[in-house]
């Protein structure tokens, strides 16, 4: 299982994505359990193109858009796509967002999961990736409704938050815990 590092900017901004969020759980302040959100996309596309070479395949969606993607060499069974084979992938966001006292113990840490199809087998597969990280609280404005974070680089950045969030339960020194997971799914399946 390979350990999954990502920049502090791109969880500062998911952060910024989900602050706003917490108000699907207003009642819920500081030690609360998260907020969670999801988003899923499924995308169906057609193989117009196979590069056997550079290991590349150009894929069309139904509404006349095209993509060149080079499938990694991690990828069995590449030698099984066919031009005009139906490729389905299935996209699913999911961050967790939770406020906690310092001194509380921290979530566990990022991890990854990768499954591939069997040898033989027309390609498909899976990829779940959680990232996870801790911004510290650093000042919260009432009058403005914002919370000002600093990742863990050291970076600070001022968020606003939705009103029916109560801002008396964030004390500055407070803990924000981000989760954030993507899963990959893909499989290939040949023409009807």
């Amino acid at each position: 299982m390979k350990k999954i590092k990502t920049t502090s900017i791109i969880l500062i901004a998911l952060i910024g994505l989900t602050v706003g969020g917490i108000s699907l759980a207003a009642d819920q302040g500081a030690g609360a359990g998260p907020v969670v959100m999801v988003e899923k996309t499924t995308v169906t596309a057609q193989v117009k193109a196979i590069d056997k070479a550079n290991r590349l395949v150009t894929l069309q969606t139904p509404d006349g858009q095209t993509k060149t993607i080079q499938v990694p060499e991690e990828a069995r069974n590449f030698d099984r796509i066919k031009i005009g084979d139906k490729v389905t992938i299935d996209y699913l966001q999911t961050m967790a967002v939770a406020i906690r006292k310092a001194g509380e113990p921290k979530p566990p840490s990022a991890r990854a999961t990768v499954e591939v199809a069997p040898k033989g087998e027309k390609p498909s597969g899976k990829v779940v990736k959680t990232h996870e990280m801790t911004a510290n609280v650093e000042a919260v404005d009432p009058a403005q409704h914002t919370v000002t974070l600093k990742g863990p680089e050291g970076n600070s950045q001022t968020f606003a938050v939705d009103p029916r969030v109560p801002l008396e339960k964030i004390n500055v020194g407070d803990k924000v815990d981000v989760q954030y997971t993507e899963a990959l799914a893909l499989k290939v399946t040949s023409p009807s």
